[in-house]
């Protein structure tokens, strides 16, 4: 049996917005006006499994090397593409900077 939502919720399903890190670094769900983008709301991220499909032609997948997968404990990383960073300085955080080198993961 399924239990009918409260009074403040409202189904996340299909809705679009974008992940931003805050100046505390925590990761939050924003949701802009689709009719004045100055206008927006904000959601604390308390989920462990949310499925989030990127739709930005402005990032790219960096694959780390063998020895970097194990000192990050992460296969590689997401950032802008290496077109628009090479013109670009200091726009990625120093793991990525460190590793500039890397070729961009192979994508679908």
């Amino acid at each position: 049996m399924e239990h009918p939502m409260k009074a403040n919720e409202m189904s996340a399903h299909h809705v679009k917005g974008y992940l931003l890190r805050g100046v505390d670094g925590q990761l939050f769900f924003r949701i802009y006006d689709p009719l004045d983008r100055s206008r927006y709301k904000d959601y604390y991220i308390d989920h462990h499994d949310l499925e989030v499909i990127i739709n930005d032609n402005y990032s790219s997948l960096f694959e780390y090397d063998k020895k970097k997968k194990e000192e990050e404990g992460m296969d590689g990383y997401i950032s802008y593409p290496s077109r628009l960073t090479n013109r670009r300085k200091n726009v990625l955080p120093q793991s990525a900077q460190d590793d500039q080198g890397s070729k961009p993961a192979d994508t679908p």
